[in-house]
């Protein structure tokens, strides 16, 4: 059973909000919303995907208990989620009622059409309070999709990086490390990035993340590569970078940190 800070968010909610462009406040925003759906008004997410449904309200206060952080104590981080919704996302999305509420309706199709989850369909426990405690879209976004793929036999994503859009693994892994070791703390599981070499220019050109947790049951020779350079392992808390050789000597390990 889900914690009490917790919502069910289908893999095809997930996808949609990759494809949008959120700055941090509005994304932190839309998992308040979704997590208030999924809580509060369950019961009515069908006709929620229906286009003459009406807009719902919900109290400023209300919204600024599951979005605000411990630091804020105003109203500022509400209305620049607001601001900055990108607006793909919502068909009314505005402070009402004397600014006392937030009005509230999602697109239909598909952002309310994506709550219901389809039979068998993959899904995330995104838990609300790790949510607003990250400090970065990227954390965020790291963070979904390791509570996707959690829980499963061989969870396995690849990182939404490339170097053209992002810039070369070296400089842009500080970010993604650093979200990995304070999760592998907080939620208890260890992360592998594995970088791949592109042939054509010698140059990292993708990277796959293992994550390892009670539930994941990886095999020998599955969970490390057989060779390679650049492999990190997040774990407890801090990162460590591997040798060639080290990553070697693991090949037939089924843990991230012993044989």
């Amino acid at each position: 059973m889900a914690d009490p800070t917790q919502y069910l968010c289908t893999e095809r909610t997930i996808q949609l909000i990759e494809k949008e462009k959120f700055s941090l406040y509005s994304l932190r925003l839309l998992h308040a919303l979704l997590w208030y759906m999924e809580k509060e008004l369950n019961e009515f997410k069908v006709k929620m995907a229906m286009d003459q449904c009406p807009p719902i309200y919900i109290e400023n206060a209300t919204l600024m208990a599951l979005v605000g952080t411990p630091a804020a104590n105003d109203l500022s981080s509400l209305r620049a989620g607001i601001a900055e919704m990108p607006s793909g996302v919502f068909d009314v999305l505005e402070e009402d009622r004397g600014k006392r509420s937030v009005k509230v309706k999602f697109k239909a199709k598909p952002w309310a059409d994506s709550f219901n989850r389809y039979k068998q369909e993959a899904f995330a426990l995104i838990d609300l309070d790790v949510v607003r405690h990250l400090r970065t879209v990227q954390q965020i976004t790291f963070y979904t999709r390791v509570a996707l793929k959690s829980g499963s036999l061989y969870p396995t994503f690849h990182l939404p990086w490339c170097p053209d859009k992002n810039g070369p693994w070296e400089s842009a892994r500080r970010t993604w490390i650093a979200v990995a070791s304070r999760l592998s703390q907080s939620l208890g599981l260890d992360i592998l990035f594995i970088p791949s070499v592109s042939p054509f220019t010698g140059e990292f050109d993708a990277v796959k993340v293992k994550i390892v947790d009670a539930k994941s049951r990886w095999q020998p020779g599955k969970l490390y590569p057989k060779s390679g350079r650049g492999v990190i392992v997040a774990s407890q808390g801090r990162a460590a970078s591997l040798t060639k050789r080290e990553v070697e000597a693991r090949y037939r390990w089924r843990s991230a940190t012993c044989p």
